[in-house]
């Protein structure tokens, strides 16, 4: 299982990051026209949070259109390492997470998440809460280190 987890978060993340180059080389023009009045909240979100909002993006559930949120990642130039490190994490999380719930529950996880969503969704809240407070120290510590204001 662990396996697969690993090849879906390697195809997801490849797939991100080619639309990031492709976003980064088309320029804010391109991310409007494709995202349409969504784009200034959109755009705020991922200024404002770059690794985290990224994060979250890449683990909010379907039908939630995450495309656009790596758009804005390639136009907005969140830094790569963050953006790769991001959706890299959402995807183990959301893959590994899934392949597990389907080994050891099988057809009947649909009452394991019934049963215990509130503590399922406390964890991944924690979870990506910790991380972004990890990734902000980490580039306090590194802004810090370089000597930059």
């Amino acid at each position: 299982m662990p396996l697969y987890a690993f090849l879906a978060t390697s195809g997801s993340v490849l797939g991100c990051v080619l639309l990031y180059f492709i976003a980064r080389k088309s320029g804010e023009a391109y991310f409007h026209r494709k995202v349409g009045e969504r784009g200034k909240v959109i755009r705020h979100w991922v200024e404002q949070n770059g690794f985290g909002g990224m994060l979250i993006a890449a683990l909010l559930p379907p039908p939630t259109p995450f495309k656009f949120f790596v758009l804005a990642g390639g136009v907005f130039e969140v830094p790569l390492w963050s953006f790769t490190s991001a959706i890299a994490l959402a995807r183990l999380i959301r893959y590994y997470g899934i392949g597990f719930l389907a080994v050891r529950y099988g057809d009947n996880y649909k009452d394991f998440i019934s049963q215990h969503w509130l503590a399922i969704a406390v964890a991944l809240a924690l979870f990506a809460l910790a991380s972004y407070g990890l990734s902000r120290w980490i580039l306090r510590v590194r802004h810090t280190e370089t000597g930059a204001n």
